[in-house]
């Protein structure tokens, strides 16, 4: 750790951390050899087994976008402890976001998204680009902790479904594209009369539920909005059913899909209103609109019956509520210091993770007790959930455009973020503590990728 002293002036201290960086790199490079590569490897492991003797054996992990950046944290929940930040996009205005995990816990595919673009300029997302496509969906290595791949398509939205072997992804075409996981192929391209907006598989059969809004038939108060059930097996759709207008074009969100109970019964929601609207996706028959406290946000199978998330806001402030279905009783309510952005339930239904401001906190499922929360991450999208605790893994520090490897230019980058040149948002991946800074310490982590490799 580097100490300066007080009376040292600002500009000083720049400029002695600059020098000071400059001759660390030029010293490494005059000390490498096989053996001291062989050191550089020696320490690696050592912060491996260190790693892994700090950990609590958590559950499951949480893989969260960092927004713009280009990175993914990692926090153990429900713990909500953080673990590092794995780089899986080449360039900083880009985000990996909603990603979606498989059965095993060892690959996550995100949606990429460019964060900061013209004002009014749409990200125009076709299916059939090309693997190398920077905005293509991206494969992640959640042992090694690095991306591994693109698939050969662009997705505003993915979920995995038929057992595990597909994704099924949306984009900015009105199409539906379903990917076999194990061949690496896209097995179909499904024309829908929109652009999707939501995904959900259904519980008890082979089905995606899919909302979209169809332009084409818009009128002075919006797009109209529909959920359609699609058949994976035979690649058709199955059921359409339009669904309620907003009362004032200003409003005309898209519809989420909350989530699909096990009799195939869709919740659906819209931004910043207050209904959840039911449909029989079986039956394709919209059969209630409930009216809440707040905007839904999760479902919740408890013993007791099924329950809603809602997300408060308003002269009281800010909070979530638990909400029985169909009759609508409060079970539980908790205020948050800030309004709740995302929520998502584990796969048991035993906690809640949420982002509250830019921190994720975790509840119980009845909102009874807190059970941890981070400051580390931005946590723009909600989090992917999967089986067993974050990976022993260990990131390439300093790896700003997620290619595996270090560059002079990236730990110049680096640098200047210490320097506060730059935003820690040009090389997220240097940040190894996840508080969003560089330090000196992370910028010689760097330095040693740069000379001795990133591992995996």
């Amino acid at each position: 750790m580097v100490d300066f002293p007080d009376s040292l002036p600002t500009n000083e201290r720049k400029g002695t951390l600059a020098s000071m960086t400059l001759a660390l790199i030029a010293k490494f490079r005059r000390q490498v050899s096989a053996g001291a590569r062989q050191v550089l490897g020696r320490a690696a492991l050592l912060f491996v087994v260190l790693h892994g003797s700090v950990a609590s054996g958590a559950d499951f992990c949480g893989y969260v976008s960092d927004g713009p950046g280009g990175t993914l944290t990692a926090v153990d929940l429900p713990e909500a402890r953080f673990r590092y930040r794995i780089p899986v996009v080449p360039a900083w205005d880009l985000a990996a976001l909603s990603c979606v995990g498989s059965e095993d816990g060892r690959r996550l595919w995100c949606p990429v998204s460019q964060i900061f673009r013209p004002l009014g300029q749409l990200d125009v997302s076709p299916w059939n680009q090309q693997a190398d496509d920077p905005r293509s969906v991206v494969a992640v290595d959640t042992a090694a902790a690095r991306q591994s791949g693109r698939l050969p398509f662009r997705a505003f939205e993915l979920v995995l479904a038929g057992g595990g072997q597909v994704l099924v992804a949306t984009g900015a075409e009105p199409l539906v594209v379903v990917y076999d996981v194990a061949a690496g192929t896209v097995r179909h391209t499904i024309p829908i009369p929109g652009y999707g907006a939501s995904l959900a598989s259904s519980p008890r059969r082979d089905w995606i539920y899919a909302t979209y809004a169809n332009s084409e038939n818009a009128d002075a108060d919006g797009s109209s909005r529909w959920l359609a059930a699609i058949d994976l097996e035979s690649a058709q759709t199955v059921a359409t059913v339009e669904l309620p207008r907003a009362e004032r074009p200003e409003l005309d969100y898209p519809y989420q899909i909350v989530g699909v109970d096990g009799l195939d019964q869709v919740y659906l929601a819209r931004a910043r209103q207050a209904r959840l609207e039911v449909v029989d996706g079986a039956r394709g028959q919209h059969t209630a609109s409930l009216e809440l406290g707040g905007q839904p946000l999760a479902l919740l199978d408890r013993a007791g019956g099924l329950a809603v998330y809602v997300r408060n806001e308003g002269e009281n402030g800010c909070g979530i509520s638990l909400v029985s279905l169909p009759d609508l009783e409060t079970l539980a309510t908790t205020p948050t210091e800030r309004c709740v952005g995302w929520l998502r339930v584990s796969p048991q239904g035993e906690w809640v993770v949420a982002l509250v401001g830019t921190s994720l906190v975790v509840w119980s499922s009845n909102l009874a007790s807190e059970l941890g929360r981070t400051e580390a991450t931005a946590a723009v999208s909600p989090a992917a959930i999967v089986r067993g605790g974050c990976p022993l893994a260990e990131p390439c520090v300093g790896d700003c455009d997620a290619n595996g490897t270090i560059t002079v230019e990236e730990v110049v980058r680096a640098v200047n973020i210490v320097l506060d040149i730059l935003p820690p948002e040009r090389c997220l991946a240097a940040d190894s503590s996840g508080d969003r800074r560089i330090s000196v310490d992370e910028v010689v982590k760097s330095v040693g990728n740069l000379l001795g490799g990133c591992s995996g």
